[in-house]
C-alpha cells in the first residue's frame, strides 16, 4: 500500500483487506474490558499507511469512560477521514451496539468498522438492529 490516500475502489479494498487481516491476529479474550482493550490496541497498532490515526481512549492508561465521537479513525490531512471505527461490548442488550453503529452513519469515511461482541447476536444471528 502506498503513503497516499486511496484513489479508487480497488485501493481501499485493499486497505480494508489489510485491515482485517491485521484484526484478526487480536488475541481472543473471555472478558468485556479486556475484549474492548484488545480491540483498541489492535486498532492503534494499524499504522504506516499514509495516515494518521486518532483513537478514543488516548491511551491504554486513561480513565476516560466515554468517546466523543467514533473510537478509531484514520484520516489524511487535506483529504479527510479514511477509516473510522467503533467497538462495542454487549452482553445484556442491543441499545449499545445500536448506538454505536448508528455513530458510524454520521462518519464520511470509505471504510467503516463495528467490532461488536454481543450475546444476543450470538444467541439468534438474525437479530435485527433497526433504525428506531
Amino acid at each position: 500500500m502506498s503513503d497516499t490516500f486511496p484513489k479508487n475502489a480497488a485501493e481501499i479494498s485493499a486497505l480494508g483487506d489489510l485491515l482485517i487481516a491485521h484484526l484478526k491476529t487480536t488475541p481472543d479474550t473471555q472478558g468485556q474490558q479486556d475484549w474492548t482493550s484488545a480491540n483498541l490496541i489492535s486498532l492503534r497498532a494499524f499504522t504506516g499507511h499514509g495516515f494518521e490515526v486518532r483513537h478514543y481512549p488516548p491511551s491504554p492508561e486513561s480513565n476516560q469512560k466515554d468517546a466523543f465521537l467514533w473510537d478509531y479513525i484514520a484520516y489524511k490531512q487535506g483529504a479527510g477521514m479514511l477509516i473510522v471505527a467503533e467497538s462495542e461490548h454487549n452482553n445484556r442488550d442491543t441499545s449499545g451496539l445500536k448506538h454505536d453503529f448508528e455513530k458510524l452513519f454520521y462518519a464520511i469515511a470509505p471504510i467503516k468498522l463495528l467490532c461488536s461482541w454481543d450475546i444476543e447476536m450470538i444467541r439468534n444471528p438474525r437479530t435485527k438492529l433497526s433504525r428506531r
